[in-house]
């Protein structure tokens, strides 16, 4: 599901929420083809000006994911980007972000920045994700916080 959403154990919401997420423009896009042989697939979410928790703030997240079948082979892509990310305004991560990168944030949960998971059929990304070990607001422990968000499958 391209864009960006925000989990916890009862709530599954795309929107912006005061004090927890803002966002500029938001772009989602969703392609693809089939035939009896073969078949590809592409979404992308592009984000402006995100912010979370005013903890993570990046100009600019862009998840773009990719897959293809040919016969009984798939081929899965990501070409995801941040721009001008930091963590608690300190701009000191690798640019670009290594796929899968975990930072404990102290007092406030775990990050995800690049967040790449696949399985055999299906690719995603989560540029942004962060989960809560200690409640934040009205948001409760294990809440799931996810921005830039693209999935791709292939069947």
């Amino acid at each position: 599901m391209p864009g960006h959403r925000w989990r916890s154990a009862h709530e599954h919401h795309r929107r912006d929420r005061p004090n927890v997420i803002t966002t500029g423009t938001e772009t989602s896009t969703a392609t693809g083809t089939a035939s009896k042989s073969a078949a590809a697939g592409a979404t992308s979410a592009t984000i402006q000006t995100a912010s979370l928790l005013n903890i993570i703030s990046a100009d600019a997240v862009s998840a773009q994911v990719n897959a293809s079948m040919v016969g009984k082979t798939r081929t899965f892509g990501d070409t995801s980007t941040f721009g001008n990310i930091s963590v608690l305004g300190i701009p000191t991560l690798p640019n670009p972000v290594p796929p899968n990168s975990q930072y404990a944030i102290p007092g406030v949960g775990t990050l995800y920045l690049h967040r790449v998971i696949q399985h055999p059929q299906k690719i995603e990304v989560r540029m942004i994700e962060l989960i809560l070990a200690v409640p934040v607001g009205p948001l409760p422990v294990g809440t799931d916080i996810q921005i830039g968000v693209a999935e791709v499958s292939v069947h």
